[in-house]
Order: C-alpha cells, then structure tokens, then sequence
C-alpha cells in the first residue's frame, strides 16, 4: 500500500461588519490564468496536522492564525513525484481559521501576492474546484 502525503491548511476568515472576507493566495503565470487557491502545505515528520496547518499558513500568508471549531472537508487527489513520474495519493485538511495577529508582508516567496478578498469574489477567482467545495462549506457555516 502507498503512503498517503498529508497536507494541511485553512480558510482564513474575518468578519467586515456586513460582509466576510477569506485569505487567497496567488501567483501569476506567463502561460495560463494567474493561480488562486487557499493556503495550505505540507505536514512535516512528527507534526500534527492541526499545528503543520498554523504553520503552513502563516508561512504562505505571514499571519498568525487560531483554528477554530467547525471542521471543513478534506480534499484528496494524486500527486505525481518529480523524481520518478510515480502517482501518490495525497489529502489536504483544511481548517477554518481566524488571524490572531502577523502580516501579509510576512509571506513566503511561494506566492507573488496574498490578501483578503470578498467572499463572493473569493469563489470566482479560486483555481481548483476542490478549494471551491472547501470554501462552500465554509459559508454555510458562516452564514
């Protein structure tokens, strides 16, 4: 049986007083649509998911972030490895989350640009269906 490659992230959130806003992450592309997607990342050997999640996404965001208590849905796909072409399958957990503090100064060169973007917006600009199935759980929980 192949292992299975954890990833970890979250839908950061906050409230504008009438309106939500989320974190995207992006990076422009020369050939294609600039890339939009929530921020998550790898879980490192003997991490927890849930502190692999806080890391990852202060690490692509420079903010710091609290988990909170509503669970948003995994995401899982095959990844292929650079090294030998092999196909792995891979899981995402995402977390809803709120800034405790930090910068989007802070970021990591992953992403050309990270910001708080409207909710509505935030749908139509995501990448990946499945980033968009994560966001959708996390309105209906918002709302």
């Amino acid at each position: 049986m192949q292992d299975v490659i954890q990833a970890a992230g979250g839908v950061v959130w906050r409230d504008t007083g009438g309106s939500i806003d989320v974190v995207l992450c992006s990076r422009y592309q020369k050939d294609s649509s600039d890339l939009f997607v929530l921020p998550k990342g790898h879980v490192e050997l003997g991490e927890s998911i849930e502190d692999a999640a806080v890391r990852e996404v202060k690490e692509e965001t420079g903010l710091a972030v609290r988990i909170g208590s509503a669970a948003l849905p995994n995401i899982r796909y095959n990844v292929r490895s650079r090294e030998n072409n092999k196909s792995s399958p891979k899981v995402v957990y995402f977390y809803l989350m709120t800034e405790i503090g930090g910068n989007f100064l802070n970021h990591d060169e992953e992403f050309d640009e990270v910001g708080w973007f409207p909710i509505a917006e935030a749908e139509k600009l995501l990448t990946y269906d499945n980033h968009r199935e994560v966001l959708a759980a996390a309105i209906e929980i918002l709302s």
